[in-house]
């Protein structure tokens, strides 16, 4: 295969975050699992918020 490691890294990266989306489309109960989230005080939040809230 050809094209350089960097846009590798970048297009693993844009799959997985579709991949993400698809699994766990920004919907009314996204709202109910960051809360959960929250609540469990998870290091992931922010990350989590940042994708599903854009």
């Amino acid at each position: 295969m050809t094209g350089s490691p960097v846009y590798m890294d970048e297009l693993d990266e844009i799959v997985s975050c579709h991949r993400y989306l698809t699994c766990n489309p920004p919907e009314p109960h996204t709202r109910a699992l960051l809360g959960s989230l929250r609540m469990e005080g998870s290091s992931d939040r922010k990350h989590v918020e940042d994708v599903t809230l854009g």
